[in-house]
């Protein structure tokens, strides 16, 4: 287990950059097959599903020769469509790729492989968030972003926050691994949570405690958090 993510690069992130991360991870798009620079031996290539992806059949020879001539240490799908595209590619490249292959985690109940969990909520700490899936080997993504809690009386609301209106300071929750400010009036409490680079770092730490394999964050967002 490691405490040190993988860093997911873009073909543009990582055109003309003199350091790369550590342990780099390279975001394949099938729509621009730019493939990344030779690196070492430790690095993954990411496919998403954020562009239609085409039938698995017109993808699947692509995938599979890039896996075999770059050797990446592992292939991650971080698919989040519930599209059959999605599904069927996911199906064919765990049993037809030489390497393994950690698909997320809504399409990984029924598929005999590592499982590409979401990002742990801040407000749910991160044993119970992996209890789910606690005979599987769990790939862990550390994507920041922020969340709100609005409490009222008619209930409890939950939702995102953008993450370049994030307050300064705050307090620190140290069992979720987050930072929050809160703001109260008559009738209802707000809770802004978000994770500074310090707190991801603190997240990791638990992660190799709790056995979880390995650790993905994208680059561009590592390097902004403070």
């Amino acid at each position: 287990m490691a405490t040190v993510p993988y860093l997911a690069m873009t073909a543009s992130e990582f055109v003309g950059k003199d350091v790369l991360p550590e342990k780099p991870g390279w975001l394949l798009s099938p729509a621009h097959p730019v493939l990344p620079p030779e690196t070492g031996n430790d690095f993954l290539l990411i496919l998403t599903d954020q562009e239609p992806l085409p039938e698995a059949g017109a993808i699947l020879p692509w995938l599979i020769r890039t896996v075999e001539e770059r050797k990446p240490s592992a292939l991650v799908l971080d698919f989040q469509e519930t599209s059959g595209v999605s599904a069927a590619l996911a199906r064919q490249l765990v049993s037809s790729v030489p390497c393994p292959v950690a698909v997320s985690d809504r399409h990984a109940h029924s598929l005999d492989c590592p499982v590409f969990l979401s990002p742990c909520p801040h407000h749910v700490p991160l044993r119970e968030h992996i209890t789910p899936w606690k005979n599987r080997e769990i790939w862990l993504d550390l994507a920041v972003d922020a969340e709100v809690i609005l409490l009222k009386k008619e209930g409890r609301e939950i939702f995102p926050f953008p993450l370049d209106k994030i307050p300064m300071g705050g307090f620190v929750e140290k069992a979720l691994h987050c930072h929050y400010s809160v703001e109260t009036g008559v009738d209802f409490a707000r809770f802004t949570l978000w994770r500074t680079r310090g707190d991801l770092e603190e997240m990791a730490k638990e992660a190799q405690q709790l056995g979880i394999h390995t650790l993905v964050g994208l680059w561009c967002e590592w390097q902004d958090q403070n």
